[in-house]
């Protein structure tokens, strides 16, 4: 008898519910955003001599214990800041054992020990989008230079780097 009773009452609970949940609503509303658009930035150098012309050096006819300086610009021409290092790219032979280079006002130090050595430009510091970042250089024979040396010539490269600002070098 208590089965039947219990049996009634769930049949009669569910009938309820049935009943109410066709019959029962909500107000509802949507909205939408549209359109979101998610741009990568650019990360673009280029570099100059102020001086016109391509390289920063072209010199001739040098003697021992001559010094010749030169500057490149730097332009961060992408559209985020970004940090900047720099090397010379060349072979460690002839002119080079006797060349000495000072870059960013750093000090002297011979070519051949900073050969292929990335070394960082504004000491790490990010280049703003826009900016311009003048590099000085400076070159000399060293004035130790024998009779060995006349003649000699050296040819090089200085290739620069950006990496976005939130790395580190």
């Amino acid at each position: 008898m208590r089965w039947k009773i219990v049996s009634s009452l769930m049949v009669l609970a569910l009938a309820a519910a049935l009943i109410s949940g066709a019959t029962f609503a909500w107000f509802t509303s949507q909205a939408t955003n549209a359109n979101n658009l998610f741009q990568a930035g650019t990360l673009t150098i280029n570099v100059s001599n102020p001086n016109g012309g391509g390289a920063a050096f072209n010199v001739g006819n040098m003697a021992p214990g001559d010094v010749v300086s030169g500057t490149l610009n730097l332009v961060n021409t992408g559209s985020l800041p970004c940090k900047v290092r720099a090397r010379v790219v060349g072979e460690a032979s002839g002119l080079a054992n006797v060349l000495e280079v000072n870059f960013n006002n750093q000090g002297w130090q011979p070519l051949t020990s900073v050969l292929n050595t990335w070394f960082l430009v504004e000491n790490g510091n990010a280049i703003a989008s826009g900016a311009t970042v003048s590099l000085p250089a400076q070159v000399r024979m060293m004035a130790s230079a024998g009779n060995e040396h006349q003649n000699q010539t050296w040819s090089g490269d200085i290739e620069f780097e950006a990496i976005q600002d939130n790395t580190s070098l």
